[in-house]
C-alpha cells in the first residue's frame, strides 16, 4: 500500500509522519508538502492521501493544490483541530472521505486509514448534524434511499418510530426495517442514529 502524508515541516507533521511509517513497516508512507505536491503528483499513485489541515490553514488559496490532489483519484482523509474545515474540503476535494481530530490517538488514525482504504468513510465529528450543501451527495454515496434519508432526518430530530409512521403514512414495522438499513448502511447503532456520536465511521453502500 503507498500512503501520502501531506504536511508541513512542523514537528507535529514530523512526528506523525513517524508514527505512520511505525505502523505500516510494510508499507510505502511518504511524506510532501504542499509545494512538493504539485511535481510529484503525476509521478506516483497512491492508494490513500493523508491530509493534515494545518498545510491548508497556512497556504494561501493559490498554493492549496486541489488540482494536484484531485488528479490524483485517491482517497482523502484530513487531519484537523476542528470540523470548520470539512464544507470546503467536501466541496473542493470530490475524492474525501473522511476528516478526523488532530487529538485522536495514533491507533484510531490507522484505523481511519484503514476503513477508507476499503472504500469507507470516517469522521470524528457528527457529519449526520453537518448543515453542508453536500449532506444528500454523501448519504447517496452511502447508499441511502430517498426514504432512508427522509428517515434519518427525522430520527436525528428526536422524532419516534411511532411518530414517523404517523407523518409517512407507513406502519411502525416498515419504518423500523428502514432505519436496520440506515444502520447497516451506515454502519453505526441505533444510539448513533437518534443522537449522533464523535468518531462516527460511515462505510460505503456497495
Amino acid at each position: 500500500m503507498r500512503i501520502l502524508y501531506l504536511g508541513t515541516q512542523s514537528i507535529m507533521c514530523q512526528g506523525i509522519f513517524h508514527l505512520l511509517t511505525l505502523h505500516f513497516p510494510d508499507d510505502d508512507v511518504s511524506l510532501l508538502t504542499i509545494g512538493d505536491l504539485h511535481s510529484a503528483a503525476s509521478a506516483a499513485r497512491y492508494d490513500v492521501v493523508v491530509l493534515n489541515c494545518e498545510s491548508i490553514e497556512h497556504a494561501s488559496a493559490n498554493l492549496f493544490p486541489v488540482r494536484a490532489l484531485s488528479e490524483m483519484k485517491a482517497p482523502v482523509l484530513g487531519i484537523a483541530t476542528s470540523c470548520v474545515l470539512f464544507n470546503r474540503l467536501s466541496h473542493e476535494l470530490p475524492m474525501l472521505r473522511g476528516i478526523i481530530d488532530q487529538q485522536s490517538n495514533i491507533e484510531f488514525l490507522v484505523s481511519a486509514i484503514r476503513v477508507i482504504v476499503a472504500g469507507g468513510y470516517c469522521y470524528s465529528w457528527n457529519i449526520l448534524a453537518s448543515d453542508s450543501d453536500c449532506e444528500e451527495e454523501r448519504f447517496a454515496k452511502a447508499g441511502l434511499t430517498r426514504r432512508e434519508r427522509e428517515i434519518l432526518k427525522l430520527c436525528q430530530s428526536g422524532e419516534s418510530n411511532k411518530a414517523i409512521s404517523l407523518r409517512l403514512s407507513r406502519s411502525e414495522k416498515t419504518i423500523s426495517a428502514h432505519k436496520s438499513n440506515i444502520l447497516r448502511k451506515l454502519g453505526i447503532n441505533s444510539e448513533q442514529l437518534n443522537h449522533g456520536s464523535p468518531s462516527l465511521h460511515i462505510n460505503a453502500g456497495k
